[in-house]
């Protein structure tokens, strides 16, 4: 039972840490967009 357990555990955190890189991966990507865009359209 143990290893089926740290398995699904380790399934569990891997998936916790793609969705946080996946939000911060996105909120970067924004901040960038935020920040050359004005400079692109002035320019």
């Amino acid at each position: 039972m143990q290893p089926a357990r740290d398995h699904r555990a380790a399934e569990t955190a891997m998936k916790a840490v793609l969705l946080v890189a996946a939000i911060v991966g996105g909120l970067l990507l924004l901040f960038a967009a935020v920040m050359i865009g004005p400079y692109v359209l002035s320019s």
